[in-house]
Formats: C-alpha cells, structure tokens, sequence
C-alpha cells in the first residue's frame, strides 16, 4: 500500500466517522425528542386522570345530594297527601280547619316542589360529571398509548444510537475491516 493509498483511505475513514458521528447524533436528537413528548403524554395522562378523579367524586356527591332531596320529596308528598285527604275530609264542613288542612298541604307541596327541583338540578349536574369523567378517562387512555409509543420510539432511536456507536468503535479499532464491511452492506 503506497502513501497515496493510505492518504486516501485515511480520508474516507474521516468522511466516514464524520457521517457516523452525524448518525448517532440525529438518532440521539430523536431519541430525546421522543422522550420529551412521552413525558408531556404523561403529563396530558396525569392531568386528565386526575380530572376524571376530581369529577367521579363530583358525580358521587351530587348523587348523595339527590339522594336526600328525593328520599324529602317522598316525605313531603306522603305529608302533602295526608293533608290533602283530611281537607277533602273536612271540605264539607268547611270552615277554618279544611282552610288549615288545605293550606298546610299547599306548603307541603311548595317544598316537594323546591326539593324536586334541587334533586332535578344535583341529577343533571351528576349526569354531566359522570359524563365528562368519561371524556377525561379516554383522554387519558389516549395519552397514555401516545406515551408509550413514544417510548417505544425512544428505544428504536436509542438502539439505533448504541449501534451506530459501536459502529464507530469497529471503525477505531478495525478502520481498513470496518471500510470493507460498510462497503460489503452497500
């Protein structure tokens, strides 16, 4: 092998590395590019996660809340009912005790009607909690696969790093093998 030959070969072996080096970088850019939005998708994850956390528990209190604003509802109509009947009782008689009877059922249904409605509005505010804890846990399933096929991106890029560093090493330690070999996968 002459001087010219070495000459040149030494500044293919320079092109060479330069391009490998090159290489792993590109794959180690990636590779953390990858990572960082892994960790934003798990951020997304956590965020929506805890969402959908804060709004089951929501969901659960305004559940209770019409659960008592029904269970007064039953009473009130039971009460309303009872007054209603004696005044129906008492209505041919008339005078102030059917007035009192009738008035008192009156109040009982104004109060039936107020907790009804309460228990109508803690039912739709139930409804819509349950509803959008439902959107974030799919949210948060979403994320959560994008997560994981970032890191699995992550991965390839990092395998392809390690490979073209040991390729850089064969280079180091083997130039003239090394060269062969690239050529031979050309």
């Amino acid at each position: 092998m002459d001087a010219n030959t070495v000459s040149s070969n030494v500044s293919v072996l320079d092109l060479i590395c330069k391009d490998k080096y090159a290489e792993a970088n590109n794959h180690k850019r990636a590779r953390d590019d990858f990572n960082k939005e892994a960790k934003n998708w798990v951020n997304t994850r956590n965020i929506n996660s805890e969402r959908a956390k804060e709004l089951s528990k929501k969901a659960v209190e305004a559940k209770s809340e019409r659960d008592v604003c029904n269970e007064k509802v039953r009473e009130l109509k039971a009460l309303r009912d009872q007054m209603h009947a004696k005044a129906n009782e008492l209505k041919e008689k008339g005078g102030d005790e059917y007035d009192n009877a009738k008035s008192e059922g009156n109040r009982y249904h104004d109060e039936m009607a107020s907790f009804a409605s309460k228990g109508q509005l803690a039912h739709q505010l139930m409804m819509q909690c349950y509803e959008d804890a439902d959107v974030a846990r799919k949210l948060s399933d979403i994320a959560h696969k994008k997560s994981i096929e970032c890191r699995e991106s992550a991965n390839r890029e990092h395998e392809a790093f390690l490979n073209t560093l040991k390729e850089l090493k064969d280079l180091k330690n083997d130039p003239f093998g090394a060269i062969d070999s690239l050529e031979d996968d050309a």
